[in-house]
């Protein structure tokens, strides 16, 4: 099925399994899908595009709609857009299995910082968004009544004696909603990747706020991607310029260390040499 736009970089499910909703990178824009009996892809039942740009005349144009995350209460979805520096918030109609218009988008973090992945906190209060260029995590209080996000803090993903530039790629929080872990793949455009890193927080389960405990390398090159397997003991890194999974074990602590397991995978995830081509990017 046709994506309803250009470049599809995520997508997800709301918790009925009916909803399908897709944020498309290249032209910013977010379509819902309804899923029908039989999980086939249905016709499309809605279609946003978000407006504006930002100050990084490389990378923030125009706008770049990055993930759908769905509230845990099924009524909302957010929308980090990392074009506009902002998050959109729209209400899910479940009974057109679709999405109402957008709110305006909060901020994800400072300008130019590029919101790109965002989680909730396991008990709903609260809410956190990574930033690509920023390289910096952003808790936010989140008031389920209306689906509204308050920034409550800002932290860099880095080591304190950093220097250089970097990325924010993904955000994850395990099962028992203590610790919250990131990662950094490494400066747009390095023809030399350099090691990535993920980088864990502990939550303060009261206020939400983040104390970072680690850094650790992520077992390769340009990691986009990682997740955190189901019985919350193993982390699984995607090393994009390695070709590798890097496994990891997750201590009582939330803190992480490598195994000897590293498994080949040819290029896992999506390309950030990609990214900067977007506008005429064709894969």
């Amino acid at each position: 099925m046709p994506a309803g736009g250009r470049g599809p970089t995520h997508l997800t499910l709301d918790k009925t399994g009916k909803i399908l909703f897709v944020a498309n990178y290249g032209d910013g824009s977010v379509a819902s899908f309804a899923i029908e009996d039989d999980g086939s892809i249905g016709a499309m039942t809605a279609m946003d595009k978000h407006q504006g740009s930002s100050v990084n005349p490389a990378r923030q144009k125009g706008p770049h709609a990055h993930a759908v995350v769905v509230s845990p209460d099924n009524r909302f979805l957010f929308v980090p857009d990392l074009g506009l520096d902002k998050i959109f918030i729209y209400k899910i109609d479940l009974t057109k299995r679709s999405i109402n218009a957008q709110r305006p988008g909060v901020c994800g973090g400072k300008t130019g910082a590029g919101a790109a992945a965002f989680a909730f906190g396991v008990d709903g209060k609260f809410a956190y968004a990574v930033c690509e260029m920023g390289a910096s995590a952003v808790a936010f209080s989140y008031d389920a009544a209306n689906g509204s996000l308050t920034s409550i803090q800002t932290i860099s993903i880095l080591p304190a004696d950093f220097t250089g530039e970097d990325q924010g790629s993904e955000i994850q929080i395990d099962r028992s909603g203590r610790y919250l872990y990131t990662s950094n793949q490494g400066p747009e455009g390095n023809s030399d990747p350099v090691d990535g890193r993920i980088t864990v927080f502990q939550i303060d389960g009261k206020t939400g706020l983040l104390k970072q405990l680690q850094i650790a390398l992520s077992g390769g090159k340009l990691v986009r991607n990682f997740v955190l397997d189901p019985s919350g003991k193993y982390l699984l890194a995607g090393n994009l310029d390695s070709n590798s999974v890097a496994v990891f074990t997750i201590g009582n602590n939330g803190e992480i260390a490598p195994t000897k397991q590293v498994v080949e995978v040819g290029s896992p995830a999506f390309s950030w040499k990609c990214h900067s081509e977007i506008e005429t990017c064709k894969s």
